[in-house]
């Protein structure tokens, strides 16, 4: 599963349905299925009831969800708040983080009623505070942080998707690596070894670490 973090307005649920479609997988709006669960919108519900009594709903959810596979969840800005929703996260699935600052985000919610947190005379203070508290906790549970900025929706699914495709290539390289390194051995204990396996390998290792510096500096820091 791919699970999509971030605060309010970061484009959660905009690049999660097409990065879903340009891999191929089911999507899922994880406010979306809240408000069917609980028959009335996300707002109304924190009006009456208050936002403990919400993120209750939004654990047992975010639990539920979480054992579909090889799907696209597009998560509630809150939902890392809760540490819950954190371990199973980082445990069950690859979490991008959306990361946008509070001034990019601002000209984004427009008159979003579904978003009571924002529903404040001064948007921008709020945002501030929301990423001050959250996000620390995105990048707990981040596998990959996707800089958004002003990015329009296509350009940050590339961006996603060339890290995934860095992380694979990373995982490929190194088993070819490790294969190589297990024939040098298996060559050494017969007292045959080639003479160029050595150099092959340590050709293959160069080789693997400029490709990945090329293609995400970041993955191969790691």
């Amino acid at each position: 599963m791919l699970a999509i973090v971030g605060l309010p307005c970061s484009g959660k649920s905009t690049v999660g349905k097409r990065l879903a479609h340009r891999l191929q997988r089911p999507f899922i709006d994880l406010d979306a299925a809240i408000e069917v669960r609980l028959g009335c919108s996300i707002r109304q519900y924190f009006e009456l009831h208050g936002e403990e009594k919400f993120r209750d709903m939004e654990c047992e959810m975010v639990e539920l969800m979480s054992r579909l596979n090889h799907c696209v969840l597009s998560t509630g800005g809150g939902a890392v708040l809760r540490m819950q929703n954190r371990e199973i996260l980082k445990q069950r699935a690859t979490v991008l983080y959306l990361y946008a600052t509070p001034e990019q985000l601002l000209p984004r919610i427009g008159s979003h009623g579904a978003r009571p947190l924002l529903q404040v005379a001064n948007p921008l203070e709020r945002l501030y505070v929301l990423y001050q508290t959250r996000d620390p906790l995105y990048r707990e549970i981040a596998h990959h942080v996707i800089a958004t900025g002003c990015q329009p929706p296509a350009r940050v699914v590339h961006a996603i998707c060339t890290q995934r495709t860095a992380r694979v290539l990373c995982s490929s390289l190194f088993r070819l690596c490790t294969g190589f390194e297990n024939q040098r051995c298996a060559s050494a204990r017969r007292k045959a070894r080639p003479a160029n396996t050595v150099a092959a390998t340590r050709f293959i290792q160069r080789w693997a670490l400029a490709e990945l510096r090329s293609l995400c500096p970041a993955v191969a820091a790691k």
